[in-house]
């Protein structure tokens, strides 16, 4: 059973590797590969953005000084969240 899906994994791999080869000769598909990739990971980060910020809206949103510290809690998501999912995806 394990040389089965071994077979069809090496497969698969070769398949997807001359697909890749083939498009990569094309400046067009290459450019369409490379702006799929991008809007892709644009939106993994919205998606984090948006978890995040869900994070706040319940106890905090109720808080008298949550529009005063908004712009604080922004900044830290930015500097402390974001950070760390670009290293969570990069390794950096």
């Amino acid at each position: 059973m394990d040389v089965a899906n071994l077979r069809l994994r090496r497969d698969a791999a070769v398949a997807l590797a001359s697909a890749l080869r083939a498009k990569a000769d094309s400046e067009e598909e290459l450019l369409a590969l490379v702006e799929r990739g991008r809007v892709d990971a644009w939106d993994e980060v919205g998606r984090a953005i948006e978890a995040g910020l869900d994070a706040f809206s319940g106890v905090e949103a109720l808080k008298a000084d949550y529009e005063r510290e908004k712009p604080g809690r922004l900044k830290l998501l930015i500097w402390r969240d974001l950070a760390r999912l670009e290293e969570q995806h990069t390794g950096y």
